[in-house]
């Protein structure tokens, strides 16, 4: 694990924990942590470019993130936070961490909504004119990202 690796996962933690908290409280992700997340990770991936090369990757992952997420967006599985926060991990995760965490975030997400509506747990909230089910997805890509880092150090990136 190199020293931009390292940057990326301590800037993962701290955009993700401010997600998640925002996320709860709010049922929305700032633009702002959005913002700042994309600066932070731009800064690292121009940085890497210039002295090592090859960087690439992570634009492409950027773009992945925010494409399979729009997808979900589109059949109304994520929010629009949710879309660009995805792009954010895709910076800082590449594209094979941020697929996993994707598949293993839709996955803990869908485990858990199935509970919590075979328990009777999972309701609907009104939000100003939106109708939408009480579920913060940031929690469950923090979890993504968690097992996509956890993958990439034991397993290999």
């Amino acid at each position: 694990m190199d020293y931009f690796e390292i940057i990326r996962m301590i800037l993962l933690v701290i955009i993700m924990s401010a997600a998640v908290v925002d996320d709860c409280r709010r049922y929305r992700i700032s633009n702002r942590i959005i913002i700042c997340g994309f600066i932070a990770a731009a800064g690292v991936f121009l940085t890497e470019q210039i002295i090592k090369g090859g960087a690439m990757q992570y634009l492409t992952a950027c773009i992945a993130g925010l494409g399979v997420m729009s997808a979900i967006y589109i059949v109304k599985g994520a929010g629009a936070g949710d879309v660009k926060l995805s792009a954010v991990c895709g910076m800082l995760l590449g594209i094979k961490g941020v697929l996993i965490m994707i598949i293993s975030s839709l996955i803990c997400a869908a485990v858990v909504g199935t509970a919590g509506i075979a328990m009777g747990r999972c309701s609907a909230i009104q939000i100003g004119n939106m109708k939408m089910h009480r579920i913060h997805y940031s929690i469950y890509m923090a979890a993504g990202c968690v097992i996509a880092v956890l993958t990439n150090i034991y397993i290999g990136g």
